[in-house]
């Protein structure tokens, strides 16, 4: 066996021994608990696992799901934070293995395969084992890395994004078609773990294969001119006006018949930056000098099949993604300006490991409070690699390349969002993701943090060099250094012990296991949900308990749901009342004949089979609506839920591996199933033919 091939082998199972060691106690519990709680994210993730799996068994394409919004025709899942790749390997797994073993296993593999990607860029750049290894598990084992063990499972791969530019370093290099392979696959798999990681291949590859050189010559001007002076001018007194506005609270005026309102910072603070900049900018003045630049071997033949094959790879992905389009479906969230998602704190950024249990009750409160929890801003780089990097450049002992300088700094201030924002503090400082965010392809990745996962590819190959360009530096203490390195590291990223979550399920879900018929499972209070908006109730481990049952739910949550999937959904009269009583608002039912025969009409549509009701969080006159509008009876219950069963006849079984017709939001097109083979017939409907129409029973 090759010396490379054995200590690419050794460094994947001490990678492994890290993935136990980082996440203990989990190993000896693989069967029974998870880092996350099953309501949040972590339900979703195992469920992904277990869906991709799931509608390949069934005869239909993998990339749309038949398992959530029973209401409604199969829902695309192009946008949705899927993780087919680890759900192609979950497929294998579960002919033997339970779903929980497999998520964990999936988890586990996934930090290790991330520390050998890591240890393979440093390796690139250079060529020494030990530093390699270091450096690669300050990239698996990150703080950003870590936090998103508890939720996220599509962010923990990172190694896509080192494999890709690994794959287009080889390309430039060597221009051999099978690296232009190798790209095309890693971007495939960058977007087959999460659809933010395409995003950044993207964006990396537009850095790396620029044709162009730009350099800017600047020299100081003999003198402040005019211009430069109004700006500075103007700077001041937007200074002066927020810091006023920010002492009193602004103020409301009618100035010639207009009214004026001061209250915010934002205008105010635009326009000092902004006059700022011109001014500083006039101090000086620029020569630039554009130039092209060859790419190594890098020719249009080998970036065609780079191309070709990524789109062949990608070819499941864009066909779901065309009906998405079709759907009415958009590539990221609506374009807001003042109102866009906040991006990491300063501070966020230069705190050690929030996990570590020793910073963890100092730190945690503060970052649970920023918008999208604690997991969301965990964006912590590494103190001791950041003391290693100064060092190395306090002492000359290497010349950072100015790529990868540039690569840190850059994800560093798009980690930040469109807005400085300081111990807190949104200072109303516009950053370049203010205007990049508004880009359409970038815009798709629209929550800024992440861009952590890139800063973090590039403090690894700068801690990389600088510690072998210590290391060289120390001469025959160089093992000694690279030894108190080590241990200097583990201390500071280490997380243990980690919280663990019981990943049991409620006994009532056996019953509804046993049953063969295809009927689907409703659960009061009812809701669904994406990454934008909740309608009613709805809570994530409804999808991880539908691993161990299978049946349909009316429901569901997926990352990214179409205006017209949510206007499906919303067009249900019998829905509508369902979320509007689990939401406490009044409601006169009809007589009980007529509730019965629109809750029966509504049954049979839905095939509806059992109902799960929480008993803690289900109003009693929703469960009295449900029980006499679907004809509901009790068949069993434990502390948390009741179990319910219609009495209602739902009539024959569609025939097995199909759903019965179902339209394309628009009226446009119909489709039966989705097969693995492609569509298997289309018809012109009205899609009000499938839904709860104005004239038909509910």
């Amino acid at each position: 066996m090759p010396r490379r091939t054995v200590a690419c082998l050794l460094s994947f199972l001490g990678y492994a021994g890290a993935a136990v060691i980082f996440t203990w106690p989990l190993a000896p519990r693989l069967s029974t608990h998870v880092l996350g709680p099953l309501s949040g994210d972590t339900g979703l993730y195992i469920w992904n696992l277990w869906s991709f799996g799931h509608e390949l068994s069934q005869g239909r394409h993998p990339f749309f799901t038949t398992a959530v919004f029973a209401l409604a025709p199969p829902t695309d899942l192009a946008l949705h934070n899927y993780t087919a790749a680890a759900g192609a390997v979950a497929m294998v797994l579960l002919r033997w293995l339970d779903i929980t073993v497999v998520y964990n296993l999936v988890l586990l593999a996934t930090l290790a395969v991330s520390g050998l990607f890591g240890y393979l860029l440093v390796l690139r750049l250079t060529g020494r084992h030990g530093v390699s290894w270091i450096a690669g598990l300050l990239f698996g084992f990150s703080p950003f890395v870590i936090a998103r063990t508890a939720g996220h499972l599509s962010l923990v791969s990172v190694a896509p994004i080192a494999a890709f530019w690994l794959s287009i370093d080889a390309l430039r290099q060597t221009g051999r078609y099978r690296a232009g392979v190798a790209a095309g696959a890693s971007l495939a798999w960058a977007l087959y773990s999460d659809p933010y990681y395409l995003v950044y291949c993207v964006m990396l590859a537009a850095v790396l294969l620029a044709p162009l050189s730009v350099s800017i010559e600047r020299r100081a001007t003999s003198g402040r001119r005019p211009l430069a002076r109004a700006f500075g001018l103007t700077s001041v007194l937007a200074l002066a006006l927020a810091a006023a506005i920010w002492a009193n609270g602004g103020w409301s005026f009618t100035l010639g018949g207009i009214g004026v309102s001061a209250h915010g910072l934002h205008n105010p603070v635009m326009a000092a930056t902004l006059a700022g900049s011109a001014c500083w900018a006039l101090q000086y003045r620029y020569g630039v000098g554009v130039a092209l630049q060859r790419l190594g071997r890098l020719n249009p033949r080998n970036l065609c099949v780079a191309a070709a094959s990524a789109l062949l790879l990608l070819a499941p992905w864009l066909w779901a993604l065309w009906f998405r389009v079709a759907d009415g479906g958009q590539f990221g969230r609506p374009t807001v300006w003042r109102s866009a998602v906040p991006g990491a704190d300063l501070l966020a950024l230069l705190v050690p490991n929030p996990r570590h249990p020793l910073l963890r009750p100092l730190v945690r409160p503060w970052l649970e409070e920023r918008p999208g929890g604690f997991i969301e801003n965990v964006v912590s780089v590494s103190i001791v690699a950041l003391a290693v990097i100064l060092v190395a450049r306090w002492r000359k002992a290497v010349r950072f390349p100015t790529l990868w300088v540039a690569i840190t700094v850059g994800f560093a201030v798009l980690a930040l969002g469109p807005f400085l924002t300081i111990g807190g503090v949104n200072t109303h400082i516009p950053l370049p993701w203010y205007v990049l965010g508004h880009v359409p392809l970038l815009g798709a990745a629209s929550t800024p943090t992440r861009f952590a996962a890139v800063m973090m590819l590039g403090m690894t190959a700068l801690f990389g060099l600088a510690l072998a360009g210590l290391v060289d530096r120390a001469g025959a203490r160089g093992r000694i250094l690279v030894g108190a390195v080590a241990v200097a590291l583990v201390a500071e990223l280490l997380p243990v012990p980690r919280t663990l979550y019981a990943a049991d399920v409620p006994d009532v879900y056996a019953v509804i296991a046993a049953d063969s018929r295809p009927v689907s499972v409703l659960h009061l209070p009812f809701g669904f949900r994406d990454g934008l908006r909740t309608v009613g109730y709805y809570d994530n481990a409804r999808q991880f308990f539908q691993t161990s049952h299978g049946k349909r739910l009316i429901g569901g949550y997926l990352s990214r749901l179409t205006p017209e999937a949510v206007r499906r959904q919303r067009s249900s009269k019998s829905l509508r009342t369902l979320v509007a009583l689990g939401e406490g608002m009044p409601y006169k039912p009809p007589p009980g004949e007529v509730l019965r025969v629109r809750g029966a009409a509504f049954a049979r549509r839905a095939r509806l089979g059992y109902v799960v009701v929480d008993r803690a969080r289900t109003p009693p006159p929703l469960l009295d609506y449900a029980v006499t509008a679907f004809s509901l009876e009790r068949i069993g219950g434990d502390a948390e839920y009741e179990l319910y069963r219609t009495t209602v006849p739902l009539g024959p079984a569609p025939p097995p591996g199909q759903l019965p017709p179902s339209s394309h939001a628009r009226g446009v097109t119909t489709w039966v199933g989705l097969p693995a083979s492609g569509l298997t017939g289309t018809v012109s409907t009205p899609a009000s033919r499938y839904l709860d129409a104005a004239a038909a029973p509910r």
